[in-house]
Protein backbone atom coordinates (compact mmCIF):
# COMPACT_ATOMS: atom_id res chain seq x y z
CA UNK A 1 0.00 0.00 0.00
CA UNK A 2 1.53 3.34 -1.09
CA UNK A 3 1.75 6.95 0.75
CA UNK A 4 -1.26 8.37 -1.46
CA UNK A 5 -3.61 5.80 -0.63
CA UNK A 6 -3.05 6.20 3.15
CA UNK A 7 -2.91 9.59 2.64
CA UNK A 8 -6.14 9.40 0.40
CA UNK A 9 -8.03 9.05 3.79
CA UNK A 10 -7.79 12.68 4.58
CA UNK A 11 -10.70 13.85 2.69
CA UNK A 12 -12.57 11.27 5.23
CA UNK A 13 -10.28 12.96 7.63
CA UNK A 14 -11.74 16.26 6.80
CA UNK A 15 -15.20 15.25 6.89
CA UNK A 16 -14.99 14.04 10.33
CA UNK A 17 -13.32 17.27 11.99
CA UNK A 18 -15.41 19.20 10.09
CA UNK A 19 -18.17 17.60 11.49
CA UNK A 20 -16.68 18.01 15.30
CA UNK A 21 -15.90 21.55 15.18
CA UNK A 22 -18.10 24.60 16.74
CA UNK A 23 -16.54 27.83 17.20
CA UNK A 24 -12.99 29.27 18.06
CA UNK A 25 -10.38 26.67 20.43
CA UNK A 26 -7.79 28.29 22.86
CA UNK A 27 -4.36 26.68 20.52
CA UNK A 28 -3.85 27.26 17.00
CA UNK A 29 -1.59 24.64 15.15
CA UNK A 30 1.74 26.70 13.39
CA UNK A 31 4.25 23.99 12.21
CA UNK A 32 7.92 24.67 12.53
CA UNK A 33 10.34 24.70 9.40
CA UNK A 34 12.10 21.60 10.36
CA UNK A 35 11.26 18.66 13.09
CA UNK A 36 13.74 16.53 14.22
CA UNK A 37 16.51 17.40 11.46
CA UNK A 38 13.27 16.48 8.92
CA UNK A 39 13.06 19.83 6.32
CA UNK A 40 9.27 20.58 4.89
CA UNK A 41 10.80 21.90 1.83
CA UNK A 42 10.04 19.81 -1.47
CA UNK A 43 6.91 18.71 0.38
CA UNK A 44 4.87 21.58 -0.83
CA UNK A 45 2.83 19.92 -3.65
CA UNK A 46 1.51 16.67 -0.47
CA UNK A 47 1.10 19.77 1.52
CA UNK A 48 -1.55 21.68 -0.29
CA UNK A 49 -3.52 18.73 -1.35
CA UNK A 50 -3.95 17.84 2.28
CA UNK A 51 -4.90 21.19 3.21
CA UNK A 52 -7.49 21.49 0.23
CA UNK A 53 -9.44 18.34 0.61
CA UNK A 54 -9.73 20.14 4.38
CA UNK A 55 -10.70 23.55 2.93
CA UNK A 56 -13.20 21.70 0.15
CA UNK A 57 -14.78 19.75 3.48
CA UNK A 58 -15.11 23.54 5.35
CA UNK A 59 -16.57 24.87 2.15
CA UNK A 60 -19.68 22.37 1.75
CA UNK A 61 -20.29 22.31 5.56
CA UNK A 62 -19.60 26.21 6.24
CA UNK A 63 -23.13 26.76 7.21
CA UNK A 64 -23.33 24.63 9.92
CA UNK A 65 -20.01 24.77 11.25
CA UNK A 66 -17.82 27.09 13.10
CA UNK A 67 -14.13 28.34 12.44
CA UNK A 68 -11.50 26.19 11.39
CA UNK A 69 -8.26 26.32 10.60
CA UNK A 70 -6.80 23.98 8.07
CA UNK A 71 -3.28 22.79 8.50
CA UNK A 72 -1.01 20.47 6.61
CA UNK A 73 3.09 19.64 6.76
CA UNK A 74 5.14 17.33 5.13
CA UNK A 75 8.29 16.44 6.88
CA UNK A 76 11.40 14.67 4.82
CA UNK A 77 11.30 12.86 1.79
CA UNK A 78 10.02 9.44 0.74
CA UNK A 79 10.90 7.13 2.39
CA UNK A 80 12.01 8.97 5.55
CA UNK A 81 8.67 11.35 6.16
CA UNK A 82 6.71 12.52 8.77
CA UNK A 83 3.40 13.74 7.51
CA UNK A 84 0.84 15.70 9.41
CA UNK A 85 -2.88 16.84 8.60
CA UNK A 86 -5.95 18.96 10.46
CA UNK A 87 -6.65 21.76 11.93
CA UNK A 88 -8.09 23.71 14.77
CA UNK A 89 -10.70 25.30 16.09
CA UNK A 90 -12.89 24.28 18.83
CA UNK A 91 -13.38 20.79 18.94
CA UNK A 92 -16.41 19.20 20.55
CA UNK A 93 -16.16 15.54 21.03
CA UNK A 94 -12.54 15.17 21.04
CA UNK A 95 -12.04 11.97 23.33
CA UNK A 96 -13.73 9.78 20.32
CA UNK A 97 -11.59 11.86 18.05
CA UNK A 98 -8.75 9.87 17.29
CA UNK A 99 -10.87 6.52 16.93
CA UNK A 100 -12.74 8.62 14.51
CA UNK A 101 -10.08 9.94 12.48
CA UNK A 102 -7.98 5.95 12.43
CA UNK A 103 -11.82 4.58 11.28
CA UNK A 104 -11.99 7.60 8.76
CA UNK A 105 -8.38 6.58 7.38
CA UNK A 106 -9.62 2.47 7.24
CA UNK A 107 -12.40 3.90 4.74
CA UNK A 108 -10.10 5.48 2.77
CA UNK A 109 -8.71 1.81 2.19
CA UNK A 110 -5.58 1.67 4.59
CA UNK A 111 -5.64 -1.76 6.38
CA UNK A 112 -4.55 -0.48 10.16
CA UNK A 113 -2.95 -3.11 12.48
CA UNK A 114 -4.27 -3.32 16.31
CA UNK A 115 -4.81 0.20 18.10
CA UNK A 116 -3.11 1.71 21.02
CA UNK A 117 -4.33 4.26 23.02
CA UNK A 118 -1.06 6.21 23.83
CA UNK A 119 0.06 9.19 26.26
CA UNK A 120 -1.14 12.32 25.03
CA UNK A 121 1.77 13.89 26.95
CA UNK A 122 1.62 17.32 29.22
CA UNK A 123 -1.07 19.30 26.64
CA UNK A 124 -3.56 16.40 27.23
CA UNK A 125 -6.53 14.93 24.82
CA UNK A 126 -6.34 11.81 23.63
CA UNK A 127 -3.81 9.79 21.08
CA UNK A 128 -4.12 6.78 19.36
CA UNK A 129 -1.76 5.08 17.74
CA UNK A 130 -1.96 1.80 15.16
CA UNK A 131 0.79 -0.03 12.95
CA UNK A 132 0.12 0.18 9.13
CA UNK A 133 2.22 -1.04 6.03
CA UNK A 134 3.16 1.64 3.39
CA UNK A 135 5.42 0.70 0.84
CA UNK A 136 6.59 -2.64 2.61
CA UNK A 137 7.16 -0.74 5.70
CA UNK A 138 5.50 -1.09 8.84
CA UNK A 139 4.97 2.67 10.42
CA UNK A 140 2.90 4.27 12.84
CA UNK A 141 -0.48 6.39 11.90
CA UNK A 142 -1.91 8.14 14.84
CA UNK A 143 -4.96 10.69 15.40
CA UNK A 144 -4.69 13.26 18.26
CA UNK A 145 -7.70 15.23 18.92
CA UNK A 146 -8.08 18.34 22.45
CA UNK A 147 -10.53 21.24 22.73
CA UNK A 148 -8.55 22.83 20.10
CA UNK A 149 -7.07 20.89 18.16
CA UNK A 150 -7.66 17.65 15.45
CA UNK A 151 -4.61 16.44 13.93
CA UNK A 152 -3.48 12.97 12.04
CA UNK A 153 -0.08 12.00 11.82
CA UNK A 154 1.48 9.19 9.37
CA UNK A 155 5.09 8.56 10.78
CA UNK A 156 7.29 6.81 8.29
CA UNK A 157 10.46 9.25 10.07
CA UNK A 158 12.36 6.51 12.13
CA UNK A 159 14.38 3.59 11.83
CA UNK A 160 12.05 1.93 14.57
CA UNK A 161 9.00 0.89 11.77
CA UNK A 162 5.68 0.23 13.72
CA UNK A 163 7.28 1.37 17.21
CA UNK A 164 3.94 2.95 18.41
CA UNK A 165 5.72 4.16 21.33
CA UNK A 166 8.46 5.98 19.45
CA UNK A 167 6.25 7.48 17.32
CA UNK A 168 4.23 8.62 20.23
CA UNK A 169 6.89 10.31 21.52
CA UNK A 170 7.73 12.17 18.60
CA UNK A 171 4.04 13.12 18.14
CA UNK A 172 4.30 14.89 21.84
CA UNK A 173 7.47 16.48 20.82
CA UNK A 174 6.05 17.77 17.78
CA UNK A 175 2.66 19.12 19.72
CA UNK A 176 4.27 20.93 22.15
CA UNK A 177 6.37 22.95 19.13
CA UNK A 178 3.33 22.82 17.01
CA UNK A 179 -0.15 24.05 19.20
CA UNK A 180 0.59 27.94 20.24
CA UNK A 181 -1.93 29.56 22.69
CA UNK A 182 -3.60 32.00 21.34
Amino acid sequence: MGLALVLAGGGSFAYWAYDKVSGAGSYRLLPPAEFQGLSRSGNEQHEQVLKDALAKQWEQNRDTRGKFTPMAAVYGTAPRQFTVWGGSGRIAGSAEGPDQGLDAAARGGVLLGTRRTMDPGPLGGTLKCAPVEVQTRTVGICAWSDSSTVVMVLDASGPDGGDLEATAERIRAYRSLTEIAE
